[in-house]
């Protein structure tokens, strides 16, 4: 359906999130459509907490997703339950943000479906970098991991994605020509989106890193 395709394209604009999903949910309810309504549900909780209604939205996602696993629906599973991680971590849940990224991890492997699994991936070494059990070697093998999927899917976008945060890793831990040399070929294989935050993110990570 256009609108939960379009879900994903504005994902990365979280002001327009809000809209696209009030306008889902209204379609859905007035179709009677139930999966489109879950994915409606879920990126309009998900974007609450992104806007700071944190118990709202929390309330919300797991909702939709509780809705979703009893339904029996697995497609873009592993996705919506990292977009419950993600919730969680920014709200501090930091046990619920890990326990989740590692069931989206589980839900690639159950159904194969890994169009999702570098960015969760990358998503899991921010835990061990930000949480309160901090491991830098495992956020690392996250991330190297992360590369090696986006590499074999051909996902540019993840392979920069993964690329920033290991080149940042690599630069705190005195490693900014690792970093560089890592990061400056796949930022370099880019013609368009540099008005896009990944890629302003990785020119200002190479400014760094020269």
């Amino acid at each position: 359906m256009w609108f939960t395709a379009k879900l994903h394209i504005v994902q990365n604009k979280i002001d327009e999130v809000p809209a696209v999903t009030t306008e889902l949910l209204a379609l859905c309810e007035e179709q009677h459509l139930v999966p489109p309504a879950m994915a409606g549900t879920i990126f309009q909780g998900w974007s609450k907490v992104r806007a700071g209604q944190v118990d709202d939205g929390l309330r919300q996602l797991r909702k939709g997703l509780e809705a979703m696993k009893r339904g029996g629906n697995r497609v873009y599973l592993a996705h919506r339950i990292s977009l419950l991680a993600e919730a969680c971590a920014l709200a501090g849940n930091w046990d619920e943000a890990s326990a989740s990224c590692e069931e989206a991890i589980n839900t690639v492997h159950q159904t194969g479906d890994e169009w999702f699994l570098a960015k969760i991936l990358s998503q899991r070494s921010e835990l061990l970098l930000n949480g309160p059990r901090v491991s830098e070697e495992q956020a690392e093998r996250c991330l190297k991991d992360a590369l090696d999927v986006a590499r074999r899917q051909r996902a540019r976008w993840y392979e920069l994605r993964a690329s920033c945060d290991l080149a940042r890793l690599w630069r705190n831990q005195g490693k900014p020509t690792q970093g560089r040399n890592l990061l400056a070929p796949i930022y370099g294989w880019f013609t368009e989106g540099f008005d896009t935050p990944v890629m302003k993110e990785a020119k200002a990570l190479l400014d760094q890193l020269t």
